[in-house]
């Protein structure tokens, strides 16, 4: 811009006009250019504070991004302090709410702690005014207890039985009309453990393992069976019976080709040394299946068990030599036992003894402790007790200070 204003302040040379020349003369005048003009002050001025604002444009934006960048870390920095400021009070806090469900378990435990206390104390309040009859009480649900025991899990109702009535006798011993509805309980529980069939488990286990120690003495073979030919009836004359005769002729016709040989021995049984050995080990499984459904009063199982064993000796054991007649007889007799189940799911009385443990016999004291406790008025000419009083405290206020 200087060297512009240089050259704009400088003269301009003056050129001279040329000679005319035959060179010019015969060229052709060409028209002149205007002088070159300066740029003006102010264009100059507004680009420079074009520039200038340009320039403060960018001074401004960088100061800004500056200031945007500190402001970001500050913002994070403070987000830091607040997260490490703010971890020991949520510590606490979760400390504290750590606590209060611990208190909240000791609370829950030290009531529960209180109620078993108090039931201990009601408890053994009980057990200090135990009377006789509340021992016997205690003794008579004891055999109610055994008695269902032998019932349910021994399956020995015959025991039961004798177990309900030392229960009974317990409690007619105590001589006491308030329990009168336990003992009709009692007697409704006897009668039906009563009605229960007994079944004579130990013995009937018993023959079965008589019949499997004489299984080693039977003898293989096939029994002998009488043979009886069939009557041929005649034909008859009647013609009406033409399809009977038809049928008697056909038979007669058939029995004509089939020849049947009648033998008075036994036939030699084929059954070798090792299937013998084997079908009497099956035999005893099947006795000792019948044990076990006999110990569970399975009659179903036990019937069927028996029945087989009964058929395998019957096909292939002789029952004229050796001890196979009287296994089969054994069988047989084993074969119609009846097996009862037990249709008592719960004593009666039970629920009542459970009732009086707990909460003890009232004497028959307490029950008139109720009654209303004014005295009947005496007629005048009725004659007053010979007894004095045993309780001097009972005595009217007027007659405390009257020494007889």
């Amino acid at each position: 811009m200087e060297n512009q204003q240089q050259e704009a302040g400088r003269p301009e040379p003056q050129t001279l006009p040329a000679k005319d020349t035959p060179d010019t003369l015969s060229a052709p005048q060409q028209p002149e250019k205007p002088p070159r003009q300066g740029s003006s002050w102010a264009l100059r001025l507004a680009v420079l504070l074009s520039l200038g604002m340009g320039a403060a444009a960018l001074a401004g934006g960088y100061y800004l991004y500056q200031q945007l960048v500190e402001q970001f870390h500050h913002t994070k920095s403070l987000e830091e302090s607040t997260a490490q400021a703010l971890k020991a009070p949520m510590e606490r806090l979760g400390q504290l709410e750590q606590r209060q469900r611990q208190v909240v378990a000791l609370e829950q435990e030290l009531g529960r702690l209180t109620a078993d206390q108090i039931a201990l104390e009601k408890r053994l309040a009980n057990l200090s005014q135990k009377t006789p009859d509340d021992w016997l009480i205690a003794e008579a649900d004891y055999l109610v207890r055994m008695a269902g025991r032998k019932l349910w899990l021994e399956l020995d109702p015959g025991t039961a039985l004798s177990l309900l009535k030392a229960a009974d006798e317990r409690i007619a011993a105590m001589q006491d009309p308030a329990l009168f509805k336990l003992r009709k309980a009692l007697a409704a529980d006897m009668d039906q453990v009563a009605s229960v069939r007994s079944t004579d488990v130990a013995g009937n286990v018993y023959a079965l393992d008589e019949v499997m120690k004489r299984l080693e003495q039977l003898t293989p073979g096939q029994n002998k069976h009488e043979y009886t030919p069939e009557d041929i009836d005649t034909l008859s004359e009647s013609i009406d019976d033409w399809q009977t005769n038809l049928a008697k002729s056909w038979q007669a016709l058939i029995r004509d080709f089939v020849t049947v040989r009648h033998r008075s021995k036994d036939i030699t049984p084929l059954l070798a040394p090792e299937q013998e050995w084997y079908l009497k080990q099956n035999i005893r499984s099947k006795l000792l299946q019948a044990q076990l459904a006999l110990y569970r009063h399975d009659e179903r199982s036990f019937r069927e068990a028996v029945v087989t064993a009964e058929g395998w000796v019957k096909l292939y054991f002789s029952q004229e030599q050796g001890s196979g007649a009287q296994v089969v007889e054994s069988l047989d007799k084993l074969a119609n036992l009846r097996i009862d189940t037990i249709p008592i799911s719960k004593f009666q009385s039970s629920d009542m003894l459970r009732s009086l443990v707990q909460d003890g016999v009232k004497p028959a004291a307490q029950t008139q402790e109720s009654a209303p406790q004014d005295m009947p008025l005496t007629a005048p000419d009725s004659e007053p007790d010979s007894e004095p009083d045993a309780n001097p405290e009972a005595l009217p206020p007027s007659a405390e200070g009257i020494n007889l």
